[in-house]
């Protein structure tokens, strides 16, 4: 809707280990959704920041062979228990704990730039497209 502001991009990572995934961001889409889904072969979790009670779900699959193809059916979602807490409010309790002298054991500066170079990569392709 403005010129040289993408109002809606799909961003798709491949990584060499074959582990693939996208993220889609829209200004315009009508829903506030803040959903992270990764898919396995075992089944898939969900969870949907926006949603109330946040819950963290698994779907466990079930293959169902016949002479032509495999169909796959979600059993009933098991619920995974976790700590609610802010994020920032994480962020910040651990960056004082560093501060501090403990490790850094969640994170470390090569994470940091692996972000820098996706966000990079995504930054520039926007940048070189025809819009």
């Amino acid at each position: 809707m403005q010129k040289n502001i993408h109002d809606t991009t799909i961003t798709y990572l491949k990584y060499p280990n074959g582990i693939q995934g996208h993220i889609y961001v829209s200004w315009l889409h009508p829903f506030k959704e803040h959903r992270l889904v990764i898919i396995g072969t075992k089944g898939s979790l969900h969870f949907e920041d926006s949603s109330e009670n946040k819950p963290l779900l698994f779907y466990e699959k079930d293959e169902s062979h016949n002479q032509d193809s495999i169909k796959l059916i979600n059993k009933i979602p098991k619920k995974i228990d976790y700590k609610k807490a802010m994020p920032l409010e994480n962020e910040l309790n651990n960056f004082i704990e560093i501060i501090k002298g403990d490790s850094v054991d969640c994170a470390n500066i090569d994470h940091g730039i692996d972000v820098v170079k996706i966000l990079e990569m995504a930054s520039s392709s926007l940048s070189s497209e025809n819009t």
